[in-house]
């Protein structure tokens, strides 16, 4: 969906390089760190430091997805009675996730997470 970056990093000493995968809100944050830094900066240790990696992790994000549709009863009401269109109910869902992470989230997982969990919650209503 565009929001997610890929930073391809080198370190010389080591001869190693990862990527590291971010939103491009965070990423931002961390191009500015990384121009402050000057020459030479560890853009590994740049991420590092600054808590930037993005949550891949399943079970933050679940609670995060569950927070947000606890927090949300409206937006369900919207969805379930079809008031809204769909994406729309769910782009704001998925954008109050991203908040709740800081924008740290793994955008695409939240989005494959939030669709699986509002099945269930759909098959059990």
């Amino acid at each position: 969906d565009g929001r997610v970056v890929f930073i391809p990093s080198y370190n010389p000493e080591t001869g190693c390089g990862i990527s590291a995968t971010m939103d491009i809100a965070v990423a931002r944050e961390v191009l500015g760190k990384l121009i402050e830094t000057g020459a030479g900066a560890d853009i590994d240790q740049i991420i590092e430091a600054g808590g930037f990696k993005m949550v891949s992790d399943e079970g933050p994000i679940r609670e995060a997805i569950q927070a947000a549709l606890a927090s949300n009863p409206k937006a369900m009401e919207d969805l379930k009675t079809g008031k809204k269109k769909p994406d729309a109910v769910k782009g704001f869902l998925r954008g109050q996730v991203m908040k709740a992470t800081g924008g740290k989230a793994n955008p695409a997982l939240v989005g494959q997470l939030m669709d699986s969990i509002l099945a269930e919650l759909e098959g059990g209503a």
